[in-house]
């Protein structure tokens, strides 16, 4: 699991694993560019995500995202145009 502290380098239109095995916490927006970013999980152990169609707008009008999940899941960011930054912080 990352560190809470340090800043997720997330490059340009690629899935990023923000996280493994979690089912609660928040990602936070660690940089003012880009705009868009993009996230989407997947059961842990599943195949990353490939498709930028995979995903869904997150921190669009707000500087962090709440996630919750019944199981364990993945986590994957995509800075959406140029190189962006995500923090995760996890909870129980």
């Amino acid at each position: 699991m990352p560190d809470p502290i340090t800043p997720i380098a997330c490059p340009a239109d690629e899935w990023t694993l923000v996280a493994a095995d979690q089912i609660m916490g928040y990602i936070y927006r660690m940089s003012t560019s880009p705009n868009l970013y993009l996230y989407t999980s997947r059961m842990t152990g599943n195949p990353a995500p490939t498709l930028r169609s995979e995903g869904v707008p997150i921190l669009l009008n707000q500087d962090y995202k709440f996630i919750i999940a019944l199981g364990a899941i993945d986590l994957y960011v995509m800075a959406v145009g140029a190189d962006g930054a995500v923090r995760y912080d996890w909870t129980w």
